[in-house]
């Protein structure tokens, strides 16, 4: 039986599908994203931190991103070749991510890379500079706990390298370069030692 999507959306019956799998929901990701980089915005105008020269691009932006995700990703193939809770845990995320297409992968790339260094380089290190913003950032990934404690501390360090890209060259770019460039490398080789 052949269903008419015009009359299903006309009559309210058409089902929402959900852009996830597994446990894991991409559009509540990207819903949360967009808050978390628009609290950001507010927030740093209306604390008067908010710079126009975060979204001044630089070639040097380009550099340091490209150069600090290739170095990010190298070391966490080598922490996931000789860690067992390393690979424990990104067994756990793929269990938990499911199978993503690729246009969810890029919308999840997108979305954290821009949404988090909105509010971590640009808000949060205004305010609390790069060692605790860097904790922080590690803290919401993983929460320094059990199983999740190896991506804490991975992320804490790619909080470092984030900062530290910011301060360089007082730009975003960079860091949502890098942060997107390994989200998207990490997610592409989860999807695909999905079983």
């Amino acid at each position: 039986m052949e269903n008419n999507l015009s009359d299903e959306l006309n009559s309210g019956q058409a089902e929402v599908q959900d852009l996830g799998t597994g446990s894991f929901s991409v559009g509540s990701a990207l819903i949360f994203y967009g808050l978390m980089g628009g609290l950001a915005l507010v927030a740093s105008v209306l604390l008067g931190v908010f710079d126009a020269a975060w979204f001044d691009y630089q070639q040097m932006d380009l550099i340091l991103g490209i150069s600090g995700a290739s170095l990010y990703i190298i070391f966490s193939q080598l922490y996931f070749k000789f860690s067992a809770s390393a690979r424990a845990l990104k067994k756990e995320m793929i269990r938990l991510l499911g199978r993503l297409t690729p246009v969810q992968i890029l919308m999840l790339t997108l979305g954290s890379a821009i949404g988090e260094e909105l509010l971590f380089r640009g808000w949060l290190q205004s305010h609390f500079g790069l060692v605790l913003t860097s904790i922080a950032f590690g803290a919401c990934h993983g929460g320094f706990m059990g199983r999740f404690l190896p991506w804490s501390i991975a992320s804490t360090g790619a909080g470092l390298m984030f900062g530290g890209m910011m301060d360089v060259t007082g730009s975003l770019w960079g860091p949502i370069m890098a942060h997107g460039v390994v989200n998207g490398v990490g997610l592409t080789l989860m999807r695909l030692e999905h079983e």
